[in-house]
């Protein structure tokens, strides 16, 4: 036993008598008994091997990559993670960090399954060595479901953050910087499926947080302002839209000018949002115009009493109806498209366009809130081609750049060897596998949290 530093014991679940007598020192009976121990761990003296080498080539991979050498980059940090492998063995904090770094390096190559992949092996290796309450495998979780949500999978994606929400409670409770991230990559991500109300819950929340930790008026409000903004108009709710909008324009040009990009875009989004928000009042009271002078109509010739009866009851079911008149007009006039024009009373018509969120704009955002900057590495001639290279960038691989192509055959070698690994990993048995083709009904089932 004199190798054994200190020993660590598990102890039976149950109501231990832990306070002291009145004036006692010390208990008169044992707290607990041997009967008690289910466990023990040893944690005994033992030498901590350094890869010496492996460290070299994880530092210069680092440095490489900061000055935008990827290819070179990639290459380190795959030489540092299989020494790594060879000294550790599978499970390693350092061997986590490499496969976190492989999957963003994957992710902005625009190797999603790749990414998949790097970062389902971080995660599961995070959980094992630092544990399932840890700040560590919340942030894993985090970056793992941007990479699920990005090869398609929208529900598994959600349920990895409402995890990753679920471990950032027992870590830091309520009031953290970190919910304030998770809660806007799951309001963005319901946006995409549909459930606008239950979005509206998460982004009022982080944007509560945010005012709490940055104070007010900061570039942090004025982006979740912008979110919610949007989400208001996805509803057809162009008003509420227009006071988000508004907040975020006096943020933007008190803090950046008027001249600022940020401030004359939020100042276009206010445009668009006040001709559609004016053009729906007016169809509107168009159209409840009308059906009060249908209901006056119809009832002249009832008695006193009556009248008072049925205009009670009308002017209950106009107002009613004001909102369903409102959908009614939001969705004739969106039904025909990008192109549909309502033209009101008789002048100019303006364009009645219900925007929708779609994969491409919601995942840019994703990156943006999780500070992720994609890079698109084209050809030579990109430069002088302009969009007609875009259609043909899929389907023409010459339009590549070399150190694209040998970057992702060593991705695709370093996604052999996970399988490897995991094969023959004991730890890995019971692990999920995340499939990476997009399955139909997938997008249609969303995972609906409990707060």
């Amino acid at each position: 036993m004199n190798s054994v530093k200190f020993m660590k014991f598990n102890l039976l679940l149950r109501e231990y008598n832990l306070n002291l007598p009145n004036g006692a020192k010390h208990h008169q009976k044992p707290v607990f008994n041997t009967e008690d121990i289910i466990s023990l761990y040893p944690i005994v003296k033992h030498l901590h091997p350094h890869a010496t080498d492996a460290y070299h080539y994880f530092t210069t991979g680092q440095a490489r990559i900061s000055a935008g050498h990827l290819q070179e980059g990639f290459e380190l940090i795959n030489e540092a993670l299989s020494l790594l492998n060879g000294v550790y063995g599978p499970l390693h904090p350092d061997i986590g960090a490499c496969n976190r770094l492989l999957a963003r390096l994957s992710y902005v190559m625009g190797e999603h399954e790749a990414a998949l992949l790097f970062q389902h092996r971080a995660t599961m290796i995070s959980e094992r060595v630092h544990g399932i309450d840890n700040p560590n495998t919340a942030t894993e979780y985090i970056h793992f479901s941007l990479y699920v949500f990005a090869c398609g999978h929208i529900s598994t994606a959600l349920q990895l953050l409402y995890r990753a929400r679920y471990i950032a409670l027992l870590c830091h409770g309520e009031c953290h910087p970190e919910i304030t991230q998770i809660d806007t990559n799951i309001g963005l991500m319901l946006q995409l499926v549909g459930e606008l109300d239950l979005a509206l819950i998460f982004f009022e929340n982080a944007l509560s947080l945010i005012k709490l930790f940055y104070g007010e008026r900061n570039l942090k409000e004025a982006f979740t302002c912008h979110l919610i903004s949007l989400t208001y108009t996805y509803r057809g709710d162009f008003r509420t839209a227009l006071d988000y909008e508004k907040r975020r324009f006096l943020i933007y040009k008190e803090r950046l000018g008027p001249d600022s990009d940020y401030t004359k875009d939020s100042d276009e989004c206010l445009r668009q949002l006040t001709q559609q928000a004016v053009t729906i009042a007016r169809k509107v009271a168009e159209l409840t115009a009308t059906a009060s002078t249908t209901k006056s109509i119809g009832s002249g010739d009832s008695s006193s009493s009556t009248s008072h009866l049925n205009s009670h009851s009308t002017n209950n079911h106009l107002s009613i109806s004001e909102s369903l008149v409102a959908k009614a007009v939001l969705s004739n006039a969106f039904c025909g498209g990008v192109n549909g024009n309502v033209n009101a009373t008789g002048g100019s018509g303006g364009s009645l366009t219900l925007p929708m969120p779609t994969v491409s704009s919601i995942l840019e955002t994703l990156n943006r809130v999780n500070g992720i900057l994609v890079i698109q590495i084209r050809g030579k001639d990109d430069n002088q081609h302009g969009h007609k290279e875009d259609k043909n960038l899929s389907s023409n691989k010459s339009d590549l750049t070399e150190s694209h192509v040998v970057i992702c055959d060593k991705i695709r070698q370093s996604k052999n060897d996970i399988h490897l690994l995991t094969s023959s990993s004991n730890d890995n048995k019971s692990s999920k596998s995340f499939p990476t083709s997009l399955n139909n009904s997938d997008v249609n089932k969303p995972v609906i949290p409990v707060l």
